[in-house]
């Protein structure tokens, strides 16, 4: 099996990345300009020390991955492009449009892929939802509301709204068509300058969508709830047991079914699942070795950055 995979960062989300490109034998190489950092991982996986330049100039490196600062992405990833490796950029792209289809632009004149880190879209509960909702007759789809919460970290660098809420927005995307409209927000900040809690709302194709997100709460809560006008699918992230993950709340909104929610039982959809980050590393090499589109290319990324640039805005 060659070794084709280099990743650029080792920080707080690079060695979850690092750790699982070594499990499926794919890991080279290890760059970050923080030695210190680059060298624990390199020693933890027996990697061989190698400076950028030669990373990009090494035939056997098809595919790098990168996990470093935002505000890095557009300059690592337009010289990753340019020595034609296929890229994985954590979310998000980049910090502006112009910088994301610039990159567009360079890859698709060089003939490389690039994916996006929206890791949701490769949960296995969340991917369930799209055959239970074409197996079964849950109706029309009315309203998702997707709710982030926990006592999470207070970054000084980007609000939660950037933190937290592309995974929602992608997830949203995935779900619907057409665009944004009718974008509101509240933002909350208790801690510092930043956002610690907001909420959107919006529209997009008729469907109605609600986002919650908070990194200052003291339970942990990742739910995705669909309310189709014959049923409810929840997909309850947080949820410690696997085999209650995903449920469907079979239920109509009426009058008589309000007054009495005994009736309201809930079916658990059992998932043979996997790590989603591990299927999301896996992806990115199936895209490479057999040419396939990534579910978070580089278009669904702009949309989702040109959502988070629009809350900038409110």
């Amino acid at each position: 099996m060659s070794k084709n995979i280099a990743v650029i960062g080792s920080g707080y989300w690079g060695k979850n990345l690092i750790r699982n490109f070594y499990e499926l034998g794919k890991l080279k190489y290890v760059y970050d300009e923080n030695k210190e950092s680059e060298k624990l991982q390199r020693d933890l996986y027996n990697l061989k020390e190698e400076n950028f330049e030669n990373i990009l100039a090494d035939d056997e490196i098809n595919g790098i991955v990168i996990s470093t600062p935002a505000k890095s992405h557009h300059a690592i990833a337009k010289k990753c492009i340019q020595a034609r490796k296929h890229v994985f950029i954590e979310k998000p792209i980049c910090l502006n449009v112009e910088d994301a289809l610039d990159l567009k632009f360079i890859s698709e004149k060089a003939n490389v892929k690039i994916m996006v880190g929206h890791l949701l879209n490769y949960n296995d509960h969340f991917n369930k939802i799209f055959e239970i909702a074409n197996e079964r007759d849950l109706g029309k789809l009315i309203k998702i509301k997707s709710t982030r919460k926990s006592f999470g970290k207070l970054r000084d660098h980007e609000n939660v709204i950037w933190s937290f809420a592309p995974h929602d927005i992608s997830m949203v995307n995935r779900l619907t068509n057409g665009n944004v409209e009718n974008l509101r927000v509240i933002k909350n900040s208790y801690f510092n300058d930043n956002c610690d809690s907001a909420s959107l709302s919006y529209n997009k194709s008729g469907v109605n969508v609600e986002i919650e997100v908070d990194w200052t709460s003291i339970e942990k809560i990742h739910r995705l709830e669909l309310f189709y006008s014959d049923a409810v699918l929840v997909f309850e992230d947080s949820q410690p047991d696997p085999n209650r993950k995903l449920f469907i709340i079979d239920t109509k909104f009426n009058q008589e079914i309000l007054k009495d929610k005994s009736n309201l039982n809930r079916e658990y959809i059992k998932v043979e699942s996997k790590q989603p980050l591990l299927n999301e590393c896996s992806h990115f090499i199936d895209c490479i070795e057999n040419d396939r589109m990534p579910i978070t290319n580089v278009d669904e990324s702009i949309m989702v950055l040109q959502t988070l640039l629009d809350t900038d805005e409110k």
